[in-house]
């Protein structure tokens, strides 16, 4: 039956805090409250400003149809 706050078996968490107790970076093995928002850190975000709309204003120019009348009026 878990004995600690964490719900982790006593053997595992004594092995979890001796280990702690020897390690050289015991921040590693501390344990603690889950923060609730910490998937709003992964979700994207706009890295460049004004890239989406520079895309769009690309695609649009290569769309559109060229008008050679000035090209056929030179000849």
């Amino acid at each position: 039956m878990p004995e600690n706050r964490y719900g982790i078996e006593p053997a595992v968490w004594e092995a979890l805090q001796a280990k702690a107790a020897r390690s050289v970076h015991p921040e590693r093995y501390m344990v603690g409250k889950v923060h609730p928002d910490r998937a709003k850190q992964f979700k994207p975000f706009a890295a460049l400003r004004g890239y989406e709309e520079l895309v769009q204003e690309a695609v649009a120019r290569a769309a559109a149809q060229p008008d050679y009348t000035d090209l056929e009026d030179s000849c």
